[in-house]
């Protein structure tokens, strides 16, 4: 029944504004091919929400109806944009259908992913990564924001500065028992609530506590819990991994055939380790999610008519889309490296040899803003874990070298 009750509400949820916004940027030149309609829709609308829950998040004043109130306001400004534009007329008139064959094809291979996927594991153990994420994602649901409050850990720091020497020596000896101590001369963190939840040096006195990991992933799971209760929010898994299959299928449809797309999908769809990170509460299916969407959007953007206007308008939407997700990749994990490098050259490579263009211009906008936007993130939230984490692997050798 969750199942069911989490496809009616995420079903509007990422179609909708998906929908309204490629109006509004596309216009009369919606994509002919009626998988690639829905897909880039549906695209749209994951990136928009996953985005829009983790700044809200990041300021601190997350809730599911602050979420869906400016979600609202963002369709509405997109239906009046596409309403001007008169985009609306154009929406049941493809210029080229594909078969409804197809489109049944690529469906039941989804279907059946989705009833692999559709009870996600439940370990919520705060140790484990697992653990951490969910955790995570349950507590910016509860409090609106990533950083925590942990009054305990603010008492203890007011009881040590007592002038009473038992309560200071009590307090002392709390904080040896209950919090982790890192050397300060290797760690921003110098005290740990728990293993991968970081106190960095000065906020134990202000009790704050902040969970270790980039954050757009426990955002998910902070918006399918307000919307879905907490076992929903595990959902938010399943979700990423029914998209990343998705993805794959696209990706290789457009890029041999729609039998290798096809088969691509299934393949990855009966796979054991697929189903098992599409199910278990870490942000590998989120990667996988953005990482293919944004190879999938850089396909898409290739020029195919440049003197078609409307071919150059469907290319620029789709290098938004995979600028977007290559730069909210550097919002999920620490090793995006090897997306988000490579697209850097791609800009670079066209604006060094004079071949820029507005599909170019799209994809440098939309990864330019989501890397200034972790760049933010890390240095106001995550400093702790990312220079820590760089640091410890350069003195240890190990795989970034």
């Amino acid at each position: 029944m969750l199942a069911v009750l989490a496809a009616l509400v995420l079903a509007p949820l990422l179609y909708l504004p998906g929908f309204l916004l490629a109006l509004a940027w596309l216009g009369s030149a919606q994509p002919p091919d009626r998988l690639e309609r829905h897909f880039e829709r549906v695209l749209a609308g994951a990136l928009l929400n996953g985005w829009l829950a983790l700044t809200l998040a990041e300021l601190g004043v997350f809730s599911a109806a602050l979420h869906l109130a400016v979600l609202a306001l963002v369709c509405a400004a997109c239906a009046l944009v596409a309403w001007r534009r008169g985009a609306f007329y154009h929406v049941r008139q493809p210029q080229n259908n594909q078969g409804r064959f197809e489109v049944l094809l690529f469906g039941a291979v989804l279907l059946g992913f989705v009833l692999l996927v559709a009870r996600p594991f439940e370990v919520v153990l705060g140790a484990r990564d697992a653990g951490v994420y969910a955790n995570t994602g349950f507590a910016i649901a509860r409090s609106g924001g990533i950083l925590q409050h942990d009054a305990l850990v603010q008492q203890i720091a007011a009881d040590e500065s007592s002038t009473d020497p038992v309560v200071s020596a009590a307090a002392a000896q709390a904080r040896t028992n209950l919090l982790g101590s890192q050397p300060a001369s290797r760690y921003l963190a110098t005290r740990l609530r728990f293993a991968g939840f970081l106190i960095n040096d000065g906020d134990l006195a202000s009790g704050t506590v902040t969970p270790q990991f980039f954050h757009l992933y426990p955002a998910w799971i902070a918006l399918l819990s307000s919307l879905l209760g907490l076992r929903g929010g595990l959902l938010a898994t399943s979700l990423c991994g029914i998209l990343g299959v998705w993805g794959v299928g696209m990706l290789g449809r457009r890029l041999a055939g729609r039998w290798v797309g096809l088969l691509g999908m299934l393949f990855l769809a009966l796979n054991g380790a697929q189903v098992w990170f599409s199910r278990y509460s870490t942000s590998e299916a989120c990667a996988q999610f953005l990482s293919f969407a944004a190879l999938y959007g850089f396909a898409a953007m290739q020029p195919a008519d440049a003197d078609d206007p409307q071919a150059r308008a469907r290319q620029s939407f789709a290098g938004l889309l995979a600028g977007v997700a290559a730069g909210q990749l550097a919002l999920t994990r620490i090793d995006f490296f090897p997306i988000v490098v490579p697209l850097l050259a791609y800009i670079g490579y066209m604006a060094l040899f004079r071949r820029w263009s507005r599909p170019t211009s799209a994809l440098a906008l939309g990864l330019g803003a989501m890397l200034l936007q972790a760049v933010a993130h890390i240095l106001a939230i995550s400093r702790a874990y990312f220079f820590d984490l760089i640091y410890a692997r350069l003195q240890d050798q190990s795989a970034l070298a």
